[in-house]
């Protein structure tokens, strides 16, 4: 790798960092906004959109290992936002599923969230948010084929 693509790969890792942190911070501390993790908050999501899923495919979805799935799964279960349950047809198999309670803080959360956006977009010229849809797309498609380099859920 030469030096300029050294210097762009260092300045995009400190931008990620402050962005991870920036929305570390947003989650312990949004005014208006229920008190959960950032990991926490991925679950929810995900949830909300597959439904009920086996926790198998979850795990996948989220980049974790099963393990740190069901620990992520039973401290949500323990703040009523999440259930976990077999199926009849084939016990071996463990769904979870957002309840009432979950929905709704997601959708609180969600509001909040859509606010924040709208009030960081609004900074941009329609051409850089664009532009920023398009290089944000772009990473996400990239990373989605990208197995996990960790398996720690972030409490």
């Amino acid at each position: 790798m030469n030096e300029d693509m050294l210097a762009k790969v260092k300045e995009t890792m400190a931008i990620n960092r402050r962005i991870r942190m920036g929305l570390e911070r947003r989650f312990k501390v949004g005014a208006n906004r229920p008190k959960i993790s950032l990991g926490q908050y991925t679950l929810l999501t995900v949830l909300d959109e597959f439904g009920e899923a086996p926790m198998g495919d979850v795990a996948k979805e989220m980049g974790l290992s099963l393990g740190g799935l069901t620990g992520l799964v039973d401290r949500v279960i323990g703040m009523g936002f999440v259930e976990r349950f077999r199926i009849p047809e084939d016990r071996r198999i463990v769904k979870v599923g957002l309840t009432a309670k979950g929905r709704e803080t997601l959708q609180a959360i969600l509001d909040v969230d859509r606010e924040f956006a709208a009030s960081v977009l609004s900074q941009l010229t329609e051409e850089e948010i664009q532009t920023f849809l398009k290089v944000f797309g772009m990473m996400a498609n990239g990373l989605k084929n990208e197995e996990p380099v960790t398996t720690k859920v972030m409490q």
